[in-house]
């Protein structure tokens, strides 16, 4: 495990959960990750590819940047594993 600058995370600055969307997010969009940014917990490392790219934890992420921190934990893969799932949607999904 190691911290990582909040600064030095890419997808802060892209439209990381609304890439997808035609549309512009609503508000009730912006509440519903409010609440699990509200319950995101910071003593979990987020998960980053080998590249540094981000695998897991903006909700993390973005509780950390709202309570003022400039690190984050984080573990972060020698190799990038394979995905199990590519191009499905998250409805979709058997989890």
């Amino acid at each position: 495990m190691k911290k990582v600058l909040l600064s030095d995370i890419k997808e802060v600055n892209e439209p990381y959960w609304f890439e997808h969307n035609t549309n512009l997010p609503t508000c009730a969009d912006v509440f519903n990750h409010m609440k699990l940014v509200n319950a995101a917990n910071l003593r979990y490392p987020i998960i980053l590819c080998s590249d540094g790219r981000l695998m897991d934890g903006m909700h993390r992420i973005i509780k950390a940047l709202l309570k003022e921190n400039t690190t984050i934990k984080a573990v972060q893969f020698e190799m990038t594993p394979e995905p199990d799932f590519i191009n499905i949607p998250v409805d979709d999904l058997p989890y």
